[in-house]
């Protein structure tokens, strides 16, 4: 890794887990799990503060904080271990960007934050410490930290902060929208690990309103883009029909579509043509 051809895609790092084979399956929503042992931050906008809750140990924790013009910062209590830097609400992604050097690109984490650290951290992403160190490069998620594993909250704090961070050094992090994200903001809980669903039974929310448009992730989600073309590379979670190539030629008005009905019932996405 330490050679790098310019404009070349460098590492497509996909732990694959299945996700084609999964979805075409008949799969009925799990129970909820017994027990959550830590879970959180879900930070919520509520008029001029911020509103964080935890599960540690079971129990539901909160922090109400006000919000400031230069960020809010969160300190950990239990789940993802580092503070939260919150920003001002993100406005809408850009569809169609000039090519970089050099693009890192990631897929299908599902839950997997060890994971998904272990690889940041062997391809020089992050430092030990998980803070951003691919210094004005790029970084592409494409999709998938929603369900099947154990900490899908971690994964997107640590994605959400380091674009903050890759931003500041004059890098970019980039996350692209997968099914799964969809699934969750519409309803279908199917493959979500049984611990979320204790942990919404617990705040008093359905899973997919712990990430609705007032909460910080759920809103960073809802600006997101389904394609990303950065000079010649196009990015997608999956694939592009040949029926559906059109979508592609126009990303900004596909993206500003798919973002519109992101949180709309499953049934009425599925009975438009559009």
């Amino acid at each position: 890794m330490s050679r790098y051809h310019p404009s070349l895609l460098t590492a497509l790092l996909a732990p694959l887990l299945a996700c084609a084979a999964g979805t075409t399956q008949a799969r009925e929503v799990a129970a909820p799990a017994d027990h959550v042992q830590a879970d959180g931050p879900y930070v919520f906008r509520k008029g001029e503060q911020l509103q964080a809750k935890w599960i540690c140990a079971d129990k539901v924790e909160s922090r109400t904080l006000p919000i400031s013009k230069a960020g809010t910062d969160i300190a950990a209590r239990c789940g993802y271990e580092h503070t939260v830097h919150v920003d001002a609400p993100n406005a809408a992604s850009v569809s169609i960007l000039p090519a970089v050097p050099r693009i890192v690109a990631l897929s299908d984490i599902h839950g997997q934050y060890g994971l998904l650290v272990r690889l940041l951290r062997a391809n020089r992403v992050i430092d030990a410490q998980d803070r951003w160190a691919l210094g004005k490069d790029t970084l592409v998620i494409a999709g998938d930290v929603f369900d099947r594993g154990p900490q899908v909250t971690e994964a997107f704090w640590l994605l959400y902060g380091l674009q903050q961070q890759a931003a500041a050094a004059g890098g970019a992090v980039h996350f692209v929208l997968g099914n799964h994200e969809t699934m969750v903001l519409y309803d279908d809980l199917r493959y979500v690990n049984p611990k979320y669903l204790r942990s919404a039974q617990l705040l008093g929310r359905s899973y997919p309103q712990l990430y609705g448009a007032d909460s910080v992730i759920g809103q960073w989600l809802r600006t997101r883009p389904v394609l990303l073309k950065i000079g010649d590379t196009l990015f997608l979670h999956g694939g592009i029909s040949p029926e559906a190539v059109q979508l592609a030629l126009d990303p900004a008005r596909t993206n500003a579509a798919y973002q519109a009905s992101l949180g709309l019932p499953q049934a009425g996405v599925k009975a438009d043509p559009a």
